[in-house]
């Protein structure tokens, strides 16, 4: 890949700024909201590197991709982490670590800072992407209506497999819960790449909740404070996707059925019995919003039971 190449890249793709995108005027006039398509994708901030051309590439097809579609108003696909986040004190470490630019952190602090600033605002709908699935955008750019249409303030797609096989058990106990915990630990963990948020004053405290715990290393990264408390059952952390599946889960009754993946863990099926569907439903009577990470009056648009589709 050669530096005219990544010129090039560079040139279709102003930093954090957008393409033109699909409808008719006419169309978008019906709505007293706008939808953003918002997403970044970077190992660092140096534009002129060939290694990042194949992120600006992805990126550029996320904003091929929003300008056929009719709902979408705004795109802001961040090519670099904005000054104001990567200058930013709190985030001095994070930007220092390769795996996931920061362990993904950016996934709540680029929306976050985006509506402190004013250029996304009240009851407006935020579409979240990760650009290497841009192929994920119409099924995204279709629920963010939903949001309005069915009031709800955040939407998430299941991810299938269980929140205490991809969770440390430092984020169960930063809950006040333990990894058996039947509606935290027992339920599916959601698919972090991609999510709808209505933006108002409960999904703005949501969404601070998860920067802060994204903020705290010891929550974000692969580091274990006490491996004691992880799950017997447990894979890998995935960071930015574990903390968001807890603050879902904090801020709902509604669980989903979990599939297990037994990996080399074969032998602790014996031990422990996953909760049947009967025993969750049974659960979610007992439910109350988490103390701390709770938020009063959000809606989360969730699985149905047994259900592999969208929250």
């Amino acid at each position: 890949m050669n530096l005219l190449a990544v010129a090039l890249a560079c040139a279709l793709l102003p930093s954090g700024q957008g393409f033109k995108v699909g409808g008719s005027p006419a169309t978008k006039a019906k709505r007293s909201y706008k939808i953003h398509l918002v997403a970044h994708r970077s190992m660092s901030q140096n534009l002129t590197d060939p290694d990042q051309l194949g992120f600006f590439e992805d990126l550029g097809k996320l904003g091929t991709a929003a300008t056929k579609l009719p709902n979408i108003d705004q795109t802001h696909l961040f090519r670099a982490l904005p000054d104001e986040i990567f200058t930013n004190p709190k985030w001095a470490k994070h930007v220092k670590e390769r795996e996931g630019r920061g362990w993904w952190f950016w996934k709540a602090a680029i929306p976050n800072l985006l509506i402190k600033n004013g250029t996304i605002a009240d009851d407006d709908v935020i579409v979240w992407l990760d650009a290497d699935q841009w192929g994920m955008l119409d099924y995204l750019a279709e629920r963010a209506a939903q949001a309005h249409g069915e009031n709800m303030d955040f939407i998430a797609k299941n991810g299938g497999t269980c929140q205490n096989q991809w969770t440390k058990g430092d984020i169960f106990k930063r809950f006040g819960v333990k990894w058996d915990d039947m509606h935290y630990g027992w339920t599916v963990q959601p698919w972090a790449a991609g999510w709808v948020m209505r933006v108002n004053s409960r999904s703005r405290q949501f969404l601070q909740h998860w920067e802060d715990l994204l903020s705290d290393t010891r929550m974000a990264s692969d580091d274990q404070v006490d491996p004691k408390v992880n799950s017997p059952f447990f894979i890998a952390h995935r960071q930015d996707q574990s903390l968001l599946g807890m603050l879902l889960m904090a801020n709902t009754k509604k669980q989903a059925e979990c599939k297990l993946l037994a990996g080399d863990k074969q032998e602790n099926w014996k031990k422990y019995t996953v909760p049947s569907i009967t025993a969750m439903i049974a659960h979610e009577s007992t439910w109350q919003r988490h103390p701390e990470f709770g938020v009063e009056g959000m809606k989360i648009s969730m699985p149905g039971l047994n259900d592999e589709g969208w929250f």
